[in-house]
């Protein structure tokens, strides 16, 4: 880097109306300086006679005054196509803030934008690259919020922080998992109309997302007429009872919550139909990333707990919660639960004993 292009980096840019300054100011002074000049040619002695004409100073100060004038007229035009190029730069520097500050630019292009174009079609060039830069960012906060609804919530999370989807990777973590189902529901769909069991799915969704929401649970997919959910301990646990115990208690609250709907359900529908859920909970090892190919991916949880989970949920009775040996241990403390007799399950190997969760403690 030269000097001069360190001193400019130091002191930042020249702004064009101090260019165009500068130059009237010099312009100026050698108008008046060529005034002067002339007034002395024309003061001094002649080639022929010797003799001066009698000339003062009020008589050289119009000349100079003129010439000052002319020159500082040019210098003007000068400075304009500077002040444009000026206003090109500008123009080159508002589209790159446009870009990363649109609603900035767009709001505020009346005080911002207008002084610091010296034309108005600049003016409206800049104004258009805002507008395209805030149509960009309401395009990125409509794909968030469409990411959001379309798959777990972690994936938008991680999204955000790598380069590309298959970059997002997978790891093996420590989870509850819990599964739930309709009880009848094949049944259900064959005598209800298609309006009706996509009203009654979509509202029992709608639910269950609430509930397992707040028990700080997130929904990793729909599966016909399941729901899987995730729940991992928050940060600084790692023993999983935290995130058993909201599993179970969102259990408890899936069955109570679509019960009441199920009232609702049987007003609204005219044929009559019999419906229950069903759950299995489940904690141990599993994976979770992203699997797929280049050209679908998908963010979701496998492996043996996730399977198991799925098990106890065939198990589970109408409006019953079933819990794993292994949940069980997590929220003794916190729950009531009866024994169930040892099951085998497929895909285990030996026999599994099983909870059948009943409440909560008094005072939990």
């Amino acid at each position: 880097m030269t000097a001069a292009a360190g001193g400019q980096g130091r002191r930042g840019p020249v702004k064009p109306g101090a260019l165009l300054g500068a130059y009237s100011a010099a312009a100026a002074l050698l108008g008046a300086g060529a005034g002067l000049w002339l007034w002395a040619a024309a003061a001094a002695p002649g080639p022929v006679d010797g003799a001066a004409p009698a000339l003062e100073w009020g008589d050289a100060w119009p000349g100079a005054a003129i010439g000052a004038a002319v020159a500082a007229g040019l210098a003007w035009l000068l400075g304009r196509l500077l002040l444009g190029a000026g206003a090109l730069q500008s123009l080159a520097e508002a589209r790159e803030a446009a870009a990363a500050a649109g609603l900035a630019l767009a709001d505020e292009k009346a005080t911002l934008l207008r002084p610091a174009l010296a034309e108005q079609a600049l003016y409206e060039l800049v104004r258009r690259a805002a507008h395209q830069a805030l149509a960009a960012r309401k395009d990125k906060d409509k794909f968030q919020d469409a990411l959001a609804k379309y798959a777990d919530p972690t994936l938008s999370t991680r999204l955000k922080e790598s380069t590309s989807a298959q970059a997002v990777g997978t790891q093996k973590v420590r989870c509850a998992i819990l599964f739930c189902d309709i009880r009848g529901f094949t049944k259900m769909s064959e005598t209800l109309k298609v309006e009706e069991v996509v009203y009654l799915l979509n509202d029992y969704f709608t639910v269950g997302s609430q509930v397992v929401a707040a028990e700080s649970g997130q929904i990793n997919k729909f599966i016909g007429d399941a729901i899987l959910a995730v729940f991992q301990d928050p940060p600084g646990h790692v023993t999983g009872a935290q995130a058993c115990r909201n599993a179970a208690a969102a259990g408890l609250g899936l069955v109570s919550a679509f019960r009441r709907q199920r009232n609702v359900w049987q007003d609204k529908i005219t044929t009559p139909f019999e419906t229950d859920l069903g759950v299995g909970v489940h904690f141990g090892e599993l994976i979770m990333g992203n699997f797929g190919s280049p050209q679908r991916m998908e963010y979701t949880v496998i492996g043996d707990t996730v399977n198991f989970a799925s098990r106890l949920c065939s198990l589970a009775g109408k409006g019953q919660v079933k819990l794993s040996d292994e949940a069980w241990g997590q929220v003794s403390p916190y729950f009531t639960a009866d024994r169930m007799d040892l099951v085998s399950v497929k895909g285990k190997a030996g026999e599994h004993q099983t909870w059948l969760l009943t409440g909560k403690k008094p005072g939990i």
